[in-house]
């Protein structure tokens, strides 16, 4: 258990598949209990907010895995910034996709999200309306921005200012590469 409070049991590692292994072949109490730490879950205020919605179990686990993996490095993030008189927590969610990341930062206590893609689907509606709903809409901005134009550049000057975060999931390919390039240029912390 100590060794795997430390892991990241989602990483798909040599490793971590042993030990997944040898766990689902083990009938004990400690063994139920890591599998229960190793099976990764939907995070339950996610997964009442768009319990209606028919979005894809993959895409809300996804949101939950890496909210959880990189919530506990943004928090100490923000410590540091309160320290410097900066209270607000504001993330901006770039190729925002389905807007669930952005949408769990949301309900995790940012106070203000800004979700960025190059288009609009069906889902992002979806989850922003639900978010209309519980009452968040004054607590987020959508906007159709593709990554590689100017315009996007405003986002990071204004991150800097005012020390936002940058998170991704849905940035593939060379997204990624530009939100990375953006993010050290401006000096915006991301993931």
């Amino acid at each position: 258990l100590a060794f795997l409070y430390d892991k990241d049991v989602y990483l798909d590692t040599e490793e971590m598949r042993r030990i997944k292994s040898f766990i689902l072949s083990t009938d004990t109490p400690e063994a139920r209990k890591l599998h229960e730490l190793m099976t990764p879950t939907v995070d339950k205020d996610l997964f009442e907010l768009v319990n209606k919605l028919r979005i894809d179990k993959k895409e809300l686990l996804e949101a939950s895995c890496f909210y959880e993996q990189v919530s506990k490095v943004f928090e100490k993030e923000w410590i540091i910034l309160k320290k410097g008189l900066i209270t607000q927590k504001t993330v901006i969610d770039l190729c925002a996709g389905n807007c669930l990341a952005g949408a769990l930062w949301l309900l995790k206590g940012a106070e203000k999200v800004y979700f960025v893609d190059k288009a609009t689907s069906n889902s992002s509606r979806k989850v922003r309306k639900q978010l209309d709903l519980n009452g968040h809409n004054t607590r987020y901005k959508y906007d159709n921005v593709d990554i590689f134009d100017e315009k996007i550049r405003i986002y990071f000057e204004n991150a800097q200012k005012e020390k936002v975060i940058v998170v991704s999931i849905h940035a593939c390919g060379n997204l990624s590469d530009r939100i990375i390039e953006l993010s050290i240029q401006y000096h915006v912390p991301f993931a």
